[in-house]
């Protein structure tokens, strides 16, 4: 089982061969601006280990990112997904109302630890998009509240905030950050 495993390189050189013609085909296919860290291609994973195409076998520690809390492949989540997948897999809550986000939402503002009665919850698909959406916040409560041009924006100066260039504009990150 993968997610017990060690890591193991089983190929001569990384990138192995089939992993270097997917990324040969990535170079070719999509814009450099679209950078990549590692010279792996994930072929799969489970718990905090990825296999690569090559049979490399790697201890992942940023997990995808998007699963750095729970790790890949976890079971519970697997068959949430899968229960979810077959009463329908995506529906866009600006388009149509779904109970899963409003109850979401209800239970972070229950527990959120900010002042006040009224609390409500943006959910975004991304850092970058959070970001761009509190900026547009921002700036609208600035404008309402102190007129034009009347709003400040706090960030963490060369902090990774996203790759949007409204999130890179607002901490001084170069264009080439991407």
């Amino acid at each position: 089982m993968l997610r017990d495993a060690l890591p193991e390189i089983v190929t001569a050189t990384l990138p192995g061969p089939r992993a270097q013609a997917l990324i040969d085909r990535r170079h070719a296919a999509i814009p450099n601006a679209i950078g990549c860290s590692y010279p792996a291609v994930i072929e799969r994973g489970e718990g905090a280990m990825l296999e690569d195409v090559d049979g490399n076998k790697f201890l992942d520690w940023i997990g995808g990112v998007g699963v750095l809390n729970i790790g890949y492949s976890q079971p519970e989540v697997v068959e949430v997904v899968k229960a979810q997948a077959e009463k329908y897999f995506h529906g866009m809550f600006n388009i149509v109302t779904h109970e899963g986000y409003v109850a979401l939402a209800e239970k972070l503002c229950a527990i959120a630890p900010v002042k006040g009665e009224r609390k409500k919850a943006f959910f975004a698909n991304s850092g970058a998009e959070a970001n761009e959406a509190l900026i547009k916040m921002a700036r609208k409560y600035g404008v309402e509240k102190y007129g034009p041009h009347k709003y400040n924006i706090v960030t963490a100066k060369m902090g990774f905030h996203g790759r949007t260039f409204g999130s890179m504009s607002a901490t001084g990150q170069p264009d080439n950050a991407c």
